[in-house]
């Protein structure tokens, strides 16, 4: 770190225009010769090229963000003091890990692309098939070596419990979502005892959406049973949520 003197450097690092603007004006009435960047990485170029002092730092520039940024001026042998600044709560912020088991359903990655667009890191769960069935979630996805990734895909089967246990234990989530289940009526067929065992749920609805689709998928079954009328239904793993 350079030493501090009669004009001590700063890098001030934010997307905000308004943010940045004002930490400059502080910085620099309080003495320091000032160097601005809106981005990690040119931020990161900053601090490189003139050693400041001081670097503050905004948690959640696009990106690359804030917590990447530190590490890369920690790996290049930088000790800047370093400010984190952010307007979220750490609890809510980047730091924040959500699991969805199911991603690669339509629930699944609307879900995905709701947490990704609140800055969370998102790690999901998907059945090892043939083919890579992620279609929905082709948008999201980047390299998980990317700096900017943060949607991560792990194989898996819900009856491998001590294989969720694992994957739990290693992303140590803040939330998980289940979404999983067996979505084609005629696979259901096929493999009744297996769907049984990994998406068989009781029938306890939350909600009057919820509750309408319990009601009809038993008025059907009554009308079916007195009357041997026909009558279609929604699977009943769907009855029972909502």
């Amino acid at each position: 770190m350079a030493q501090i003197n009669a004009s001590p450097r700063a890098v001030v690092m934010d997307d905000d225009d308004d943010v940045r603007n004002l930490l400059v004006e502080i910085l620099t009435s309080a003495g320091f010769t000032v160097s601005a960047a809106d981005n990690g990485t040119d931020g990161l170029a900053a601090v490189l090229a003139h050693d400041p002092v001081l670097t503050t730092i905004d948690i959640s520039m696009p990106g690359v963000d804030g917590f990447e940024t530190v590490r890369r001026i920690r790996a290049q042998g930088s000790d800047t003091y370093i400010v984190l600044i952010t307007g979220r709560t750490l609890g809510s912020a980047l730091t924040k890990r959500e699991l969805i088991i199911g991603i690669t359903g339509q629930g699944g990655s609307y879900l995905a692309e709701l947490l990704r667009s609140k800055r969370y890191q998102v790690h999901g769960f998907i059945r090892r098939t043939s083919t890579f069935n992620a279609s929905r979630i082709d948008h999201l996805y980047l390299d998980p070596h990317d700096p900017e990734g943060r949607l991560f895909l792990y194989y898996g089967d819900l009856s491998d419990g001590a294989g969720l246990v694992t994957l739990m234990a290693e992303i140590k989530p803040d939330d998980v979502y289940n979404l999983a289940a067996q979505s084609p009526v005629r696979v259901s067929f096929d493999e009744p005892e297996h769907t049984a065992e990994t998406t068989g749920t009781r029938h306890y609805p939350r909600a009057p959406h919820a509750a309408a689709k319990l009601y009809s998928y038993w008025i059907t079954e009554n009308y079916r049973e007195a009357y041997d009328m026909f009558g279609g239904q929604r699977h009943p793993v769907q009855c029972a949520t909502g």
